[in-house]
């Protein structure tokens, strides 16, 4: 999986975020996270396409102070 890191954005509440692009054929997912480092993400979102005991499933989910929240 290649990565992609954009810092240092001016990124608010009420701001839209747009991402476009087409993941490989043979990627089992791919994630988009936003946050201020791995340990505070506001947003994460997986689609996993085929991963371990996940098809066609999306997680969203956040971090705070490095602890997950519920799916």
């Amino acid at each position: 999986m290649s990565e992609v890191k954009l810092k240092n954005m001016a990124f608010k509440s009420g701001m839209e975020l747009k991402v476009t692009g087409v993941p490989k054929s043979s990627s089992p997912r791919f994630m988009i996270n936003v946050g201020h480092s791995r340990e505070s993400i506001a947003l994460h979102f997986n689609p996993r396409f085929d991963y371990g005991a996940d098809i066609q499933v999306t997680v969203l989910n956040s971090c705070k102070d490095g602890y997950w929240h519920e799916e």
